[in-house]
């Protein structure tokens, strides 16, 4: 990817498109104290997974075949880390 590359633009919107991811993880936190975790998002995975040339934009609205697409693979895509 260069400047000379199209923009591209995804917005994913509507309760239709809400989606849920279960991260399992186990830690033990004695009163007072905190456990603080990260979640990553593996980008080169959507990236891969998208064939962004001929898709560039989705506003909900204007494409859902590509919103729920982009929804589907954020979720697959989020690592507990």
């Amino acid at each position: 990817a260069d400047d000379t590359d199209a923009l591209f633009e995804y917005h994913i919107a509507t309760d239709a498109l809400l989606g849920e991811k279960m991260i399992t993880t186990h830690q033990d936190v004695s009163a007072g104290n905190t456990y603080t975790f990260m979640v990553h998002v593996d980008m080169a995975n959507i990236a891969s997974s998208i064939d962004f040339k001929n898709n560039l934009d989705t506003h909900t609205g204007n494409n859902m075949p590509l919103a729920v697409r982009v929804r589907d693979l954020l979720l697959s895509s989020m690592i507990l880390h």
